[in-house]
């Protein structure tokens, strides 16, 4: 009835009300370092038996498409054995409040342990640039960038908005200079910008840990499609 069309994800959400009574308030977001360890599990986050109850328990749930009910039913399985934030494989982060506060309070963190325990590069350094030395592709670890820029970002050492255009991508990897993004637009290009960092610091987590985590080329694809057709194009018919 209201004016915005609910998420595609609002079967996750509906999982967390249906566990926990007291649930007021459930969070789901994409950010970077919780994302990472989506990735590798929870063992190796690092946190005081205090964090560990303000967090309410922290659990991995197995991959799922977004917005399919594969996804939905593997959080609800987290949910069930009473974690109150769930790791989504190869996607983000959701968390279950008794408030708009406590949901908060724990997302933040969460996001703080994560990259507390993180160890891919440097963080004084840009995640990109420290991937752009290493000289090879950048495959899609997470479904975000399946959806905006497909199953990986190449490697060139020449001129990046030439090849971009010529080649109708929107993110390169310019060799030890970093990730060059392209968008239809200013606020495009800022979270292609946004994610692609995110995208990098994922793959310097799984290459740390020697961990393999590539989304499959028909999923990515298909996740690609999907998003051209359907969501770019509503961006569009907004503007």
């Amino acid at each position: 009835e209201g004016e915005f069309k609910p998420s595609s994800e609002k079967g996750i959400h509906a999982a967390a009300y249906k566990a926990f009574p007291d649930c007021k308030f459930v969070i789901h977001t994409h950010q970077t370092f919780a994302s990472a360890f989506s990735l590798t599990g929870v063992d190796d986050i690092i946190m005081t038996k205090e964090e560990e109850e303000k967090l309410g328990g922290v659990l991995v749930a197995g991959y799922g498409l977004p917005g399919t009910k594969k996804l939905k039913n593997e959080v609800a399985s987290c949910f069930n054995k009473g974690a109150h934030c769930v790791l989504m494989k190869h996607h983000g982060a959701v968390v279950a409040g008794t408030s708009q506060e406590d949901a908060l309070e724990r997302i933040e963190l969460l996001e703080d342990v994560c990259k507390r325990s993180y160890e891919g590069h440097k963080l004084d350094e840009k995640a990109t640039v420290a991937y752009s030395r290493l000289g090879i592709p950048l495959k899609a670890q997470l479904d975000d960038m399946a959806q905006m820029i497909g199953p990986q970002i190449d490697v060139i050492t020449g001129d990046a908005k030439k090849y971009l255009i010529k080649h109708k991508k929107n993110a390169v990897i310019v060799l030890d200079k970093g990730i060059a993004v392209l968008g239809k637009d200013k606020e495009d290009t800022e979270a292609l910008r946004i994610l692609v960092e995110k995208a990098a610091v994922s793959a310097l987590h799984t290459r740390c840990y020697g961990e393999k985590a590539t989304l499959g080329f028909l999923d990515t694809r298909l996740m690609n499609v999907v998003y051209n057709m359907k969501y770019s194009k509503k961006k569009e018919a907004k503007g």
